[in-house]
C-alpha cells in the first residue's frame, strides 16, 4: 500500500464536506426501548423491562442516509415505505437529520420495515421484526423512477443499499447502474445475496465474507482462499473496485489482480457491531468522491468502523470524530 499520511487523510475529509449523494434501497424504523431489568416475571422465566424511553433512529439504508450527513454531506434519500405511523416516524427522523425525503415513495401495499429492540444496562434483550418482503410492484416503480428522474442532475455519487426487502428489483437496479455510467456518476453497493450478481459494471462492490461464500458456494478459511475468491468475484462482477469486510479480521481492498490491501481491524472496544457496514460504504464512497485514491478511502472507511461499533446501536460516525481518530493515530506520518 501507497504510504497512507495523516495529511492527505485529514484533507480528504475536508474535501467530504457539501458532496450530495442519492441513498437508495431499504428503509428501516429502528426503534429502541430503553429500561431496566429488575426482576424476572411471575409469569414465565423471562426478564420484566421497566420502560424509561423510546427513540426512532433511521435503519438498514437511513443509516447510510445518516452517516453522510453526520460525516459532512448532502443526502438524498430513494425508497419505499409503508403509509402506516411508522413511516411517519421515519420520515421525521429522517428530515430531523436534514435528509431530503422528496424520494420516499409512500406504498398502501407493504408496512415500513421496523426493528424494535428492547435495551436494559446497554444490552439487547430481544429484537421485534415488523416487515414485509415483497418485490416492488409496477406502480412503486413508476414513482421511483420519477423520483430519480428529478434527483439526478442534482448528485456526484449513488449508493445502493440493499436489504433484500423489495425496493431494489431487477429493473430499478439496472435502471440506477445505468443512470450512473451515463452520467459518469459512481456507484457503489452493499448487496444481499438475492440480486448479488446483477450489480455488474459499479464503481464499489462491498459485500462482506460470509456473503461472498454464499453467493461463491464455497468456503473461506485463509487469506489465499479470500485472494481467489475476491478475484473470481470481481471478474463476474466487473466493479472496479471490490472491498470485502471480514468483521473482526478487518477488511481486503481488490483493485485489480496484482494490486490487493488488506486493512486490519483497528483495536477498538465492540459494543455493538450493527450499522458498521453503513459506516464503511458511506466513507469509502464520500472519500473517493473527494478525491482519495481507493487504499486511502479504505483506511478511512476502517477506521469510522473502529468508531462506529464502539457505540451502542445504529447510530453513525460524525466528521469530527473521524477527524479525531486519525488525528491521533500514532501510526500515521
Amino acid at each position: 500500500m501507497n504510504k497512507v499520511t495523516k495529511k492527505r487523510l485529514l484533507s480528504v475529509i475536508d474535501a467530504m464536506q457539501e458532496i450530495p449523494v442519492l441513498v437508495a434501497g431499504d428503509y428501516m424504523l429502528d426503534k429502541y426501548v430503553w429500561g431496566r431489568v429488575d426482576r424476572v416475571s411471575p409469569e414465565a422465566p423471562v426478564p420484566v423491562l421497566a420502560v424509561d424511553r423510546e427513540e426512532f433512529r433511521p435503519g438498514g439504508a437511513g443509516n447510510v442516509a445518516a452517516n453522510i450527513v453526520a460525516l459532512g454531506g448532502c443526502t438524498y434519500a430513494v425508497g419505499i415505505v409503508g403509509n402506516d405511523t411508522e413511516s411517519g416516524q421515519l420520515l421525521v427522523s429522517l428530515q430531523e437529520r436534514r435528509i431530503d425525503v422528496g424520494g420516499m415513495v409512500l406504498s398502501d401495499f407493504r408496512p415500513t420495515t421496523t426493528k424494535c429492540r428492547l435495551v436494559a444496562h446497554h444490552q439487547q434483550l430481544v429484537r421485534m421484526d415488523h416487515e414485509k418482503t415483497i418485490p416492488a410492484n409496477e406502480r412503486e416503480i413508476e414513482d421511483i423512477h420519477s423520483r430519480l428522474d428529478l434527483l439526478f442532475p442534482k448528485v456526484k455519487a449513488v449508493i445502493l443499499q440493499d436489504y433484500n426487502k423489495g425496493m431494489l428489483c431487477e429493473s430499478v437496479i439496472r435502471s440506477l447502474i445505468s443512470r450512473c455510467i451515463n452520467g459518469n456518476i459512481p456507484v457503489a453497493v452493499d448487496p444481499k445475496l438475492e440480486n448479488f450478481f446483477r450489480y455488474q459494471g459499479v464503481t464499489l462492490f462491498k459485500p462482506n465474507e460470509k456473503e461472498v461464500e454464499r453467493a461463491l458456494g464455497i468456503t473461506v478459511q485463509n487469506d489465499d482462499d479470500l485472494r481467489v475468491a475476491g478475484h473470481r468475484l470481481q471478474e463476474q462482477i466487473k466493479a472496479d473496485l471490490l472491498l470485502i469486510t471480514s468483521g473482526e479480521h478487518g477488511m481486503t481492498l481488490f483493485i485489480d489482480k496484482e494490486t490487493v490491501h488488506h486493512i486490519p481491524t483497528r483495536a477498538q472496544e465492540v459494543f455493538d457491531v450493527s450499522g458498521a457496514g453503513d459506516t464503511v460504504i458511506s466513507v469509502m464512497s464520500l472519500a473517493l468522491v473527494a478525491g482519495a485514491r481507493p487504499a486511502e478511502a479504505a483506511f478511512l472507511a476502517n477506521a469510522a468502523a473502529g468508531i462506529c461499533v464502539s457505540k451502542v446501536g445504529t447510530q453513525p460516525v460524525f466528521r469530527d470524530e473521524l477527524v479525531q481518530e486519525i488525528t491521533h493515530d500514532e501510526s500515521l506520518g
